[in-house]
């Protein structure tokens, strides 16, 4: 049996925004031989899903690091359930990704519901990708995709500090689009919780590499390139 194209990694802890998450997908990029994996507390059954089971929720990174795990495509995406594909973005991604010289991170380009064009952000001016496509061999390089010492947040800037200290690139795919949608629901709330706890692990982490003179502060380091 053969393998995947892409492996699309995808978390959830909302039931009705995974099922629709999985059907954009399959109406937006059927085109392409992939597969998402899903990692949740319940049970989830669809074409070209592997579900895997979550007990207790232990955070999106320990989840998406879990997906990786049984994925088995030769590239994969970190996705959540509260953003939408668009057409055609995986097929694009892929092209994009050919002969790219690892370690290398395609980034998703980020769009309004009215295709205005959100970001892209930096941190200590570096570019870092909030959903983003790696081959096999650039997470061998950096040793997985999300560090497990994060549980929400900050784990693909960190993810950029380690492409970019292994000498990596990321850049973006201009015609691999995605919309993230708003939501602000219990989880989202419960996530910003430990918002602080996972900036101070990434300061702890870079912010002596990267942050020279600058104050140890969000709005000081993270901003709109």
């Amino acid at each position: 049996m053969n393998k995947p194209e892409i492996s699309i990694l995808l978390p959830s802890l909302r039931p009705e925004l995974l099922k629709r998450s999985i059907q954009e997908f399959a109406d937006t990029n059927s085109n392409v031989d992939y597969q998402i994996v899903v990692v949740s507390p319940f049970k989830v059954q669809s074409p070209k899903v592997k579900w895997i089971f979550e007990g207790e929720p232990r955070g999106s990174v320990w989840a998406t690091n879990t997906a990786y795990t049984y994925s088995e495509g030769k590239y994969a995406v970190y996705f959540s359930d509260d953003v939408s594909p668009t057409k055609d973005c995986l097929k694009n991604m892929l092209s994009f990704m050919k002969d790219k010289e690892t370690p290398f991170i395609g980034a998703f380009k980020m769009l309004t519901p009215n295709n205005a064009q959100i970001g892209p952000f930096g941190c200590y001016e570096k570019l870092y990708a909030c959903y983003g496509c790696l081959s096999e061999e650039t997470c061998a390089l950096l040793e997985g995709v999300f560090y497990h010492k994060f549980l929400y947040s900050w784990c693909d800037i960190d993810l950029a500090m380690r492409c970019y200290s292994k000498g990596g690139k990321i850049e973006i795919c201009q015609d691999a689009c995605v919309i993230p949608r708003q939501v602000e629901d219990e989880i989202y709330k419960n996530h910003r919780q430990t918002f602080n706890q996972d900036f101070n692990t990434f300061c702890d982490l870079w912010h002596p590499t990267y942050g020279g003179n600058l104050p140890r502060e969000i709005g000081a380091i993270n901003h709109k390139l």
